[in-house]
């Protein structure tokens, strides 16, 4: 599978913008409705090559469905399309499902179900044997309203939190079966110090979960561990609210295991601007864009590694998950931020290092690439990340992408090839991976693409390469790099 990322040059002169990793626009949400608008949860890439995945509105009974597609765009199906108000099988399934590869996809709905607090659902691969698994009560034994996708533990069981509901209504840490025979709250969020209000999936490491809320400890959220049995609970670390002192605040999305064992993570709000510290002389409001944090599994050390500064040069508002990707980075996306604000996918190293990997709304057609992606991304074992966005595409309705951040275009120039009877040339920088086939195609009208060369950028480089067009056109071309 190949992915492409293009860009449109007329006349002559040198280019410079953010380099930009291989994109590809898989779907576009129609704004009928029928299969589903404005998708709050990602793509999953499932064994058996198909993604799965859920819209939080519309459908034909206007309660969200669930979906799935071929991973080069085709294919799509609506699985299941949820009743919607209070109805008995839910109500926006705001999270992706899991699909553990037992044939069969296990989720959660925000809403719905007898109790109107929410359920957990399964139902098989192809859209048969639909089963509710569990409704939440909301009471003081239950919890309602899980926001997040379900984590499957070495011990067989699926563990997820939920937003309400529990002993002190601040919602609860559970557990259920396979079949939905066997349910058990593992702890109750809400107790003075403690957090409150998680909106996150769980982390599974070992026998251990790792979990954030958005609330609670001193009012901005705390980072938790816990045993699979519900023993021993301990708060890693505590968020401060206080604004004046630039922490991260409001983690939104789970942590995620860096290649140096540490635990990272990301928070909605917090953290610095430098523009309003300067303006304000750290003595006003300043404009919080969410944060970037590591600690380690024990708690014993935590550092914040990088602040969103919302700038044309950075993400900002980080509301989904981490990822690992086999480069040894992590990878998530940015609801705002971004060359044009419509927001961003970025990586970020293990020492701290962060770089926009592709700004949303940033090409000649508007935001039909998508805008706002408020879901993380999924690795698929090709490497290829995908991912959905909210709103944009042809009917602003949201959108499903693949990107590969393996090969970036870093840069162009347009230069004449002979000078008496100039013929023209096109010198494309890239960043890669040595080792990496790269294929520079050229096109006239986005449709119909020629290879014009191929080549392995070198081991033992640091990735950058050059590659160019020797016969160029002289007014308007376009150009794409794709990479197995």
């Amino acid at each position: 599978m190949k992915w492409i990322y293009w860009m449109w040059l007329v006349g002559m002169g040198i280019f410079a913008w953010p380099a930009q990793a291989s994109y590809q626009l898989l779907h576009s949400f129609a704004a009928t409705g029928a299969e589903g608008t404005q998708p709050l949860a990602g793509a999953v890439s499932g064994a058996d090559g198909w993604l799965y995945g859920t819209t939080s509105a519309a459908g034909t009974n206007s309660g969200g469905t669930l979906y799935r597609m071929d991973t080069q765009g085709g294919g799509f199906v609506v699985l299941h399309a949820f009743q919607g108000g209070t109805g008995a099988d839910g109500n926006i399934p705001s999270a992706a499902p899991l699909v553990p590869g037992d044939g069969y996809l296990y989720g959660t709905t925000t809403s719905g179900g007898t109790n109107d607090g929410g359920t957990v659902y399964r139902i098989k691969t192809d859209g048969s044997a639909f089963q509710l698994l569990h409704h939440f009560t909301g009471g003081n034994t239950d919890g309602s309203h899980p926001a997040a996708e379900l984590t499957l533990a070495g011990d067989g069981n699926l563990y997820g939190q939920t937003q309400t509901g529990g002993t002190n209504g601040a919602g609860v840490i559970f557990r259920l079966s396979l079949d939905g025979g066997s349910f058990q709250v593992l702890h109750h969020f809400g107790a003075v110090g403690d957090g409150a209000y998680p909106i996150s999936p769980l982390l599974a490491v070992g026998n251990t979960l790792y979990g954030a809320t958005y609330e609670g400890g001193t009012g901005a959220g705390i980072i938790y561990r816990l045993p699979w049995d519900g023993s021993q609970y301990q708060i890693l670390h505590t968020f401060d609210a206080e604004t004046y002192d630039f922490e991260a605040q409001n983690p939104a999305g789970s942590l995620a295991v860096g290649a140096d064992g540490w635990l990272y993570g990301t928070t909605s709000s917090g953290g610095m601007s430098l523009v309003m510290s300067n303006l304000l002389h750290d003595v006003g409001p300043y404009y919080n864009a969410g944060a970037i944090f590591k600690l380690t599994t024990n708690g014993s050390a935590y550092f914040k590694i990088h602040d969103f500064f919302q700038t044309t040069n950075d993400s900002a508002f980080p509301q989904a998950s981490l990822i690992a990707g086999g480069d040894g980075r992590l990878y998530g996306t940015t609801t705002g931020g971004g060359m044009i604000g419509r927001g961003t996918i970025f990586q970020v190293a293990t020492n701290g290092d962060v770089a926009t990997v592709y700004s949303f709304g940033n090409s000649s057609a508007g935001t039909l690439d998508g805008k706002q992606p408020y879901a993380g991304l999924t690795l698929a074992a090709d490497g290829t990340f995908y991912g959905t966005t909210q709103l944009g595409g042809a009917g602003n309705q949201g959108t499903v992408f693949a990107i590969d951040p393996r090969v970036q275009i870093t840069g162009q120039q347009h230069f004449a090839v002979v000078s008496d009877h100039p013929r023209w040339g096109e010198r494309l920088a890239l960043a890669g991976l040595p080792g990496q086939r790269v294929t520079l195609q050229r096109s006239s009208d986005l449709a119909a693409w020629n290879d014009l060369v191929s080549q392995v950028i070198p081991d033992g480089t640091d990735g950058s390469w050059l590659m160019m067009d020797t016969n160029a056109p002289a007014g308007q071309g376009f150009y794409r790099v794709r990479s197995p």
